[in-house]
């Protein structure tokens, strides 16, 4: 096998195409404010912790500010 010479780091962000708006922070941890309807698996109130999805092309699925919208299948209880 021969070693390449390229890293990951030079190949540039995967997110090029969504930026400027994409916020690359994906950690989050928090309460739950509100959810949507028909929806059973947390409650307002629960903690919660999960990943983003910063390629939704939405900034509201994204961390580093007071709210964020999230995927339920991306959350776990805390």
């Amino acid at each position: 096998m021969t070693k390449s010479p390229r890293y990951g780091r030079d190949r540039g962000l995967p997110v090029e195409n969504y930026l400027p708006h994409a916020i690359l922070a994906n950690d989050i941890s928090g309460i739950v404010e509100k959810i949507g309807p028909d929806f059973q698996r947390f409650s307002v109130g629960d903690s919660i912790v999960g990943q983003s999805n910063i390629l939704s092309g939405s900034p509201d699925q994204a961390g580093l500010q007071e709210f964020c919208i999230l995927d339920a299948k991306l959350l776990l209880p805390y």
